[in-house]
């Protein structure tokens, strides 16, 4: 009978459980990778939201702001295109 925080000491055992926790180890650090990724693009995604924003209210005329992003990105996507 084992007493109160008295560890099991089996060399099978012992090596189940080291390779079930440098799996799960490895699982984490490779959702911790993807996550910082996502994280990464977000963060261009929403400092080119930000800019554009930027640009339009920085503008007299806010119209003529929206339309010239609008060609940019027309002008993008047709030189992609083709």
């Amino acid at each position: 009978m084992l007493k109160n925080n008295e560890s099991i000491n089996h060399p099978t055992l012992n090596k189940i459980i080291e390779k079930a926790q440098k799996k799960n180890e490895y699982q984490n650090y490779s959702i911790r990778r993807i996550l910082f990724e996502f994280d990464s693009v977000v963060d261009k995604q929403r400092n080119i939201v930000y800019a554009q924003r930027d640009v339009i209210m920085g503008s007299d005329d806010i119209r003529s702001g929206v339309f010239d992003i609008v060609g940019i990105y027309t002008s993008i996507v047709l030189i992609n295109l083709f």
